[in-house]
């Protein structure tokens, strides 16, 4: 009789749950990036850091990048921040960091307790990337836009459909407790326990 090894569900019913509550709040949250304005994105990273887009690094870490990351989280806690997706809030990003980061500030995030974030990874010169990465925020603050006065004069009225979606991710618990007992039948059924 074989075995069945218990590994995290990463296909888990539930696991939708953020992605669709963050939907709600990015639904109302400007993108302020055209075709031009990305150009002027890789451009201003190129020049700063790497000759080609083949060469950037993660602002993060050091490692090649892969993605563009929001520096300033959009949604915390469920909320809207009052940041947009403008070229002052995009960073080069290796995946690692991307998903390790996920919506925290980068200053919390770099040295905490994430399992993947740089201080844990035992990323060297730790405290010269913190310093590019204070520069860099100084720099961007002047420019970045925080629309969170325009989001909080609505947000109230708007809050209570995003309350509704409680009752939807109690459905999905739901569901995701019936999918787990239908899988340990079929688990059962063909000899695995």
């Amino acid at each position: 009789m074989m075995k069945a090894y218990p590994k995290e569900n990463n296909n888990a019913i539930i696991n939708r749950a953020s992605t669709i509550r963050n939907s709600f709040v990015h639904a109302v949250i400007p993108t302020m990036i055209d075709d031009y304005k990305k150009e002027e994105i890789k451009n201003k990273f190129f020049k700063k850091y790497k000759e080609s887009e083949t060469d950037l690094e993660c602002i993060y870490c050091g490692d090649k990048a892969t993605s563009w990351d929001h520096f300033r989280p959009l949604v915390v806690d469920k909320k809207p921040t009052g940041y947009i997706s403008d070229i002052y809030n995009f960073v080069p990003a290796c995946s690692t960091c991307n998903s390790s980061k996920g919506n925290k500030k980068w200053d919390e995030w770099i040295e905490g307790k994430a399992k993947n974030c740089p201080k844990n990874r035992g990323i060297k010169n730790l405290s010269g990337i913190k310093k590019n990465l204070e520069k860099f925020e100084e720099f961007t603050n002047k420019k970045t836009k925080n629309i969170k006065d325009q989001l909080d004069i609505k947000w109230e009225e708007y809050q209570q459909l995003i309350d509704g979606i409680n009752g939807i991710v109690d459905k999905l618990k739901d569901a995701q407790k019936q999918a787990d007992e239908i899988k340990k039948d079929i688990l059962k059924e063909l000899n695995y326990k």
